[in-house]
């Protein structure tokens, strides 16, 4: 991850190249019950599916409409 960052960092600014996005609510609510619920390690794979499914669909839709 470092070198991708080094890589990618072709100003050498100060500032951090890649910023980290908080997750929106109504997904940290279900990465937070699926750290804490008594879960099989299937369904909890499953769940960590759709979340990533999901928040591609938000970036997508945050890149388009500029929010």
């Amino acid at each position: 991850m470092k070198s991708a960052r080094a890589l990618y960092d072709g100003y050498n600014t100060t500032d951090k190249v890649v910023r980290k996005q908080r997750l929106p609510k109504y997904l940290q609510d279900v990465v937070n019950f699926s750290r804490w619920s008594d879960l099989g390690k299937n369904d909890i794979i499953s769940l960590q599916k759709l979340v990533r499914k999901e928040l591609t669909v938000w970036h997508r839709t945050e890149r388009l409409t500029g929010l």
